[in-house]
């Protein structure tokens, strides 16, 4: 890659974490609104991390290629394969018991939609497209392989939030399903319906609580052997998710995004 490509990805992360810093949650402590306040803090801020996204991809001439515009409809039925792998594994372990009324649910799955919309807008339809865009002759592998390293890399900001193992765990995760998601916007070229499953994906892994102990690393492992081989076990259970990947982008037509 070429410097100014490498600074360009790297100065959208840094805008895309800086914005979501903002402390505009201060102005909803206060009343009713207290108990939500991080919840419309994160609505806020996504509505303008994806708007600006879509500012960007118009400056750089990448709507076509981050799936802004130009979709592909007849390929829209691939988004229900991150639904049916890993939503339904992770489905049948939910059990939500904290929600005490719909304005409570209507929150919920906003923020959950809100966030995978901005991260998808971020990582599939800036940086992937400005990928493709800038790098035609190089394979999709191309584009796709880095722009999901860079979404999965970017999860290690929860070290802040939460132990090592945790987020390494997180990690793996990100990058299987980044790579799916990478393969699912070339094919759809629609990030907003992208985004949009991802959300909802995001909401059936997290649920209100959870039984399933696989991404919030609350079990009983304490020692470094017993950690390795659990990620590994993580590793192998979403491996699946490399074949539906790599069928995804070899049956692309040879005429596709000429």
């Amino acid at each position: 890659m070429k410097r100014k490509d490498i600074i360009f990805c790297l100065v959208i992360i840094i805008l895309f974490f800086t914005i979501r810093r903002l402390p505009i949650d201060v102005l909803f402590h206060s009343g009713k609104f207290d108990a939500h306040a991080k919840d419309f803090k994160a609505i806020i801020m996504a509505i303008v991390i994806t708007g600006g996204s879509y500012w960007v991809a118009r400056k750089f001439n990448l709507t076509g290629k981050g799936g802004f515009s130009g979709h592909e409809k007849k390929n829209y039925w691939m988004l229900l394969l991150p639904l049916i792998f890993p939503g339904i594994m992770f489905g049948v372990n939910i059990e939500i018991t904290c929600f005490d009324d719909f304005s409570a649910v209507l929150i919920f799955f906003s923020v959950f939609l809100f966030k995978g919309l901005v991260e998808e807008t971020v990582f599939r339809g800036v940086i992937q497209g400005y990928l493709l865009k800038n790098y035609p002759k190089r394979s999709y592998h191309f584009s796709c392989f880095l722009s999901a390293s860079l979404f999965a890399v970017c999860h290690l900001t929860n070290l802040e939030y939460t132990v090592s193992y945790n987020v390494i765990i997180q990690v793996i995760y990100a990058f299987f399903m980044g790579l799916l998601f990478s393969a699912l916007l070339i094919r759809t070229n629609n990030v907003w319906l992208l985004g949009l499953v991802h959300g909802l994906l995001n909401s059936i892994v997290t649920g209100c609580e959870t039984n399933n102990h696989l991404m919030s690393g609350t079990g009983t492992t304490s020692t470094f052997f017993e950690y390795v081989i659990q990620m590994l076990g993580v590793t192998l259970i979403f491996s699946p998710m490399l074949f539906v990947y790599w069928m995804l982008i070899k049956t692309i037509p040879k005429s596709y995004h000429n």
